[in-house]
């Protein structure tokens, strides 16, 4: 049995004399003698994947409910053109907040194809879309590439009668009349006390 080569040094080197799949262990030991380990899984003479986009650009705008094409290709050094089969679609809905803090929606994974279309998710403003393609090769390596499609849209106008009424849009509220900025197509709830008429100009 071939002994696992050693380095104890932040930084190691490693030649393998023949291609393969290999793991790589990480051990390190307090001054207690407390200790973890990791584990990586390293693919010598394996370039991963490259993956490609097609459609949509980073220029595609869309509204709520429209119908979204998407296509993509993928490639590898050692393995040439991939299946589509070996591609993967996550769609993410990111929706921010004034501050600039985001989190995101997993709206759907469209896997196994190299082509397909999605519908725009109904999402309040500001939000956008993130359609990530994730290609694997037979080695096991991936290679990820995304494209930020960003929404369309309006700016209404709301008044009350009489003027100066607290309307609440969403889930925020403001007195009348104030504008709000909604993805075109998107749904938006308007709410006002019961003595005054909101009015969506």
């Amino acid at each position: 049995m071939t002994p696992r080569p050693e380095a104890r040094r932040p930084t190691a080197t490693h030649i393998y004399p023949d291609a393969g799949t290999f793991e790589a262990m990480l051990a390190v030991t307090d001054a207690e003698s407390a200790g973890d380990t990791d584990i990586v899984e390293i693919a010598p003479d394996n370039a991963p994947p490259v993956a490609n986009i097609v459609r949509p650009q980073s220029t595609r705008t869309w509204r709520v409910g429209a119908q979204m094409f998407f296509s993509g290709t993928a490639s590898d050094e050692q393995d040439g053109p991939l299946a589509p089969a070996q591609l993967f679609w996550p769609l993410i809905l990111r929706h921010c907040y004034p501050s600039g803090d985001c989190h995101k929606h997993e709206v759907e994974d469209l896997a196994g194809a190299a082509r397909g279309s999605f519908v725009a998710p109904d999402h309040g403003y500001p939000a956008y879309l993130e359609l990530r393609l994730t290609v694997t090769d037979s080695g096991g390596l991936t290679s990820t590439r995304s494209v930020r499609p960003d929404p369309t849209s309006v700016q209404p106008r709301f008044a009350s009668r009489p003027t100066g009424a607290r309307l609440v849009v969403g889930s925020t509220g403001t007195r009348a009349p104030f504008t709000r900025r909604v993805i075109v197509g998107s749904s938006n709830s308007v709410s006002a006390p019961s003595r005054f008429v909101p009015r969506l100009v």
